[in-house]
């Protein structure tokens, strides 16, 4: 995949890699596990997602 990144300067929007899964599951708290993913995420779970 080519790297795309798109930005104004202050908000830079990039595609999600892999190595993106920690920061992501950083943001995981007990509402989003309940609501949206009816689990806990791992690590590898998010990164293959991305992939």
């Amino acid at each position: 995949m080519r790297e795309l990144e798109l930005s104004d300067g202050a908000v830079t929007l990039s595609p999600l890699r892999p190595e993106d899964a920690a920061a992501h599951l950083a943001g995981e708290d007990e509402a989003l596990v309940r609501w949206l993913s009816g689990g806990p995420s791992t690590p590898e779970g998010v990164a293959a997602y991305f992939r």
